[in-house]
C-alpha cells in the first residue's frame, strides 16, 4: 500500500479536503489481488517483459508502431512472464 501524507504544513484546509476525499474514495477502492502473494517469475522476468510491453504501447501512441502490433506484444508478454505469473498466483489461491 502507498503511504499518503494528509498533513500539509500551513494549510489546514488542504488537509481537511484530502481527508474528506479519502473518506469517500477508500470504501470504493479495489484491493490489489497480488497483495500477500509471491511470484518468482515476476521477480526474475516480470519487469523486463512489462517494460517491453510498455515500450510498445508508447511506440504505438507516438506513431512509431502500428496498433496491429499490440496483440503480438501482449502475447509476447504472456509467454515471457504473464502466464507463469498468473499460474504462480493461482497456485497460491489468487485470482491470477
Amino acid at each position: 500500500m502507498a503511504n499518503v501524507s494528509l498533513y500539509t504544513p500551513g494549510s489546514s484546509n488542504a488537509t481537511e479536503e484530502v481527508f474528506a476525499y479519502l473518506q469517500d474514495a477508500i470504501p470504493t477502492g479495489v484491493k490489489n489481488p497480488e497483495y500477500g502473494m509471491f511470484s518468482e517469475t515476476k521477480v526474475s522476468k516480470g519487469e523486463s517483459a512489462l517494460r517491453d510491453l510498455n515500450d510498445l504501447m508508447m511506440n504505438i501512441i507516438q506513431g512509431r508502431a502500428k496498433l496491429t502490433e499490440w496483440a503480438a506484444g501482449v502475447q509476447a508478454w504472456k509467454s515471457e512472464a504473464g502466464d507463469a505469473i498468473a499460474r504462480e498466483y493461482g497456485e497460491q489461491g489468487g485470482n491470477g
